[in-house]
């Protein structure tokens, strides 16, 4: 960073922070005007650390609250799956790990950041995400500091590192999801939830692989639940998303009951979310009973 830079940049921020440091007494009115100016130097560093590549949508607007609200509804969709295991197989003290594979920009691991940054909402969780491309780094840098991304490749990945791996809407993309699966099961020592369209009628062109109960076949303490969500397609009755949650302790600790004769995982269909709201204290209820069986 040359010196020019750095007078322009850092020395206010600097400044800033000693200003408030000191707690000026500021009107209401006074208090407005800085919040006006403070929410438009926030639009600025989006605007800065936002990256223009056609895979991040057409601006910063659509990036957040378009892709990015979809990504924290199919979060959302997850966050009862992660908590069932959570109370079920955890304590409040302990400090889990969990990752994110293929998180994009962020903006739906950020909501487990958010309820798991501390143990008020039972276990802390130390929260990393990868992705194959750097061009959302500074996005995620910027907005979400508890966060720890990576770019890489997500099968130079350690094994058994984390206790919990969550994968959102990612596998439909690859041309083989078994390896891609197989490789989520070798590094998490606790739960993965993998979630993708199920069964796509109409595949966008970005899909090229058509996800159902053959593409778990023979995972051992696995189980799939057929669900709605509101961020996919909610209104057309066919379209439904396929959530994967598979055990992978060690076998003595084993929790979730697989059909070995027929050597495919359970298969549960779940009301659609007009009936059935996810986050609903009787759906946590069911899971957590799901779990124990």
């Amino acid at each position: 960073m040359s010196q020019d830079t750095q007078a322009k940049l850092l020395e206010p921020t600097r400044a800033l922070r000693e200003a408030l440091a000191e707690s000026p007494e500021l009107t209401e009115a006074e208090f407005s005007a800085f919040c006006g100016e403070w929410h438009a130097t926030v639009a600025a560093l989006k605007q800065f650390a936002f990256s223009s590549d056609p895979r991040n949508k057409q601006d910063v607007a659509a990036f957040e609250y378009g892709w990015g609200g979809q990504s924290a509804q199919f979060v959302v969709d997850l966050v009862p799956r992660i908590q069932a295991a959570m109370l079920r197989h955890y304590t409040r003290k302990d400090v889990l790990k969990l990752i994110d594979i293929g998180a994009g920009s962020c903006v739906g691991t950020n909501i487990l950041a958010t309820l798991h940054s501390d143990n008020i909402v039972w276990s802390r969780l130390e929260i990393d995400a990868i992705d194959y491309t750097p061009i959302r780094r500074r996005w995620v840098q910027s907005q979400f500091p508890r966060i720890n991304y990576m770019v890489g490749d997500a099968f130079a990945l350690p094994d058994r590192a984390w206790d919990f791996v969550v994968c959102s809407h990612v596998i439909e993309h690859l041309d083989d999801p078994r390896p891609f699966i197989d490789n989520i099961r070798r590094i998490c020592r606790g739960f993965a939830f993998v979630y993708s369209p199920y069964r796509e009628i109409d595949r966008i062109a970005a899909h090229v692989s058509t996800i159902d109960e053959s593409t778990y076949a023979g995972i051992p303490n696995c189980r799939l639940e057929v669900v709605s969500s509101m961020g996919w397609h909610p209104a057309k009755p066919g379209d439904k998303c396929l959530i994967a949650t598979i055990d992978c302790r060690e076998p003595s600790q084993s929790v979730v009951e697989i059909d070995s004769a027929q050597g495919s995982p359970d298969l549960v269909h779940r009301e659609p979310a007009s009936q059935q709201q996810v986050g609903s204290p009787s759906l946590l209820r069911r899971i957590l009973r799901d779990l124990r069986t």
